[in-house]
């Protein structure tokens, strides 16, 4: 009698997680369809994120940020990520100041601009002019 029980409990089981298995399939296989890639402003706000954590390290290992007259190819060992349609990204000269920093991405399609520095990061309606500038535009 128990065998015969617990083989209808099994029947029973399977017949009502199947379909709510094969439900939670479709339900994760739409969601993967539907996303799809990252647009391309939220890869330049992340690589400019990045930009700036990396600044961030560096500054903390060494008490001053990565001089460069132009965006570098990499600082330390890290390799600066590219534009994903091959733009340059925008680098304040700071040679002249080790304590400060400016990098920024045109986000194209909202008309705006992702601006990251030593102050923070922000999305911007114009692109900064100047270190100080961009220190204004960043902060929280």
């Amino acid at each position: 009698m128990r065998k015969v029980q617990s083989k209808q409990f099994l029947k029973i089981f399977f017949i009502v997680l199947t379909p709510v298995l094969i439900g939670v399939l479709l339900y994760v296989l739409i969601i993967i369809s539907t996303t799809g890639p990252l647009p391309l402003y939220k890869v330049r706000v992340i690589n400019i994120t990045e930009i700036q954590a990396v600044m961030t390290l560096y500054y903390n290992k060494n008490s001053a940020y990565f001089q460069s007259p132009s965006i570098p190819s990499s600082i330390g060992q890290h390799e600066i990520p590219k534009d994903p349609e091959g733009f340059p990204y925008n680098w304040i000269d700071n040679t002249g100041d080790s304590q400060k920093f400016c990098v920024w991405a045109e986000l194209k399609k909202r008309k705006t601009y992702f601006v990251a520095s030593h102050c923070g990061a922000q999305e911007v309606e114009y692109q900064p002019n100047s270190l100080d500038e961009c220190c204004e535009l960043t902060k929280p």
